[in-house]
């Protein structure tokens, strides 16, 4: 017998919880739990439960304490989108269709729930669900790119635009517009900095003194870019060797 939806989200913050406690070995084996969940019982998940998955893998992503972790944690925000996706071409269909789907007929009741004649009928419910939801999908992408460490900005950024590019078809213009001039630009900036970092770690092994005090500037491209319009770049381009 499996959770169902508030069972899922219940244990998943009670994962979250004890990663605050900043236990080495108790975080350890909460990931482990949490990475069985995602790749064992995903099929029993809904799109109620991500919202409570990206705030945890957000928390194991800037947990420092391991940095194993952290990479696994960001790489697994690809199975979360998948989830996602999987719920909102679901929710495209009329309730003939959607009621022979053999993906919906495989849900478990609780899961159904979530296609429910109350919330088809509802206008707009969908729509606004799926919009809040890879809203916050990707500005917990941009948090990780505050990480104090260079290699996991580095996996947070490819990751952002990995999956911004293979799922941006089902992302309503209206979200994208904000991705692109809010989330993109800071990560833009943020990508910057990592090549500056780099550069800076390459100067030092190369023993190239720096006089101290020395400030070195990092410019912003948000400073001086004005409102991107849809199609005006490819954010791919992104992504960091």
């Amino acid at each position: 017998q499996f959770l169902n939806m508030n069972g899922w989200n219940s244990y998943i913050d009670i994962c979250k919880t004890l990663i605050s406690k900043n236990d080495e070995m108790q975080c350890d084996n909460t990931f482990k739990l949490v990475e069985q969940v995602i790749s064992e019982y995903v099929e029993y998940l809904s799109c109620n439960n991500c919202l409570h998955l990206i705030n945890i893998l957000e928390a194991f992503a800037l947990y420092k304490k391991n940095h194993n972790i952290s990479y696994s944690a960001i790489t697994m925000f690809w199975n979360v989108a998948e989830i996602i996706e999987k719920h909102q071409k679901l929710s495209k269909l009329d309730e003939e269709n959607l009621l022979t789907n053999t993906t919906y007929l495989n849900f478990t009741e609780w899961q159904k729930e979530f296609f429910s004649a109350k919330n088809m009928n509802t206008p707009n419910f969908y729509n606004e669900c799926f919009k809040n939801l890879w809203k916050d999908f990707f500005s917990r992408l941009v948090n990780i790119n505050g990480d104090v460490r260079f290699e996991v900005r580095k996996a947070a950024i490819n990751i952002f635009a990995d999956i911004y590019v293979a799922k941006n078809s089902l992302i309503d213009n209206e979200i994208s517009t904000v991705i692109i001039n809010s989330y993109f630009l800071e990560i833009l900036d943020k990508s910057y900095f990592v090549f500056e970092e780099k550069l800076k770690m390459n100067r030092t092994k190369k023993n190239t003194t720096i006089e101290p005090g020395t400030q070195i500037k990092t410019p912003k491209f948000s400073d001086n870019v004005g409102e991107i319009k849809l199609g005006d770049f490819k954010i791919d381009q992104l992504k960091l060797p």
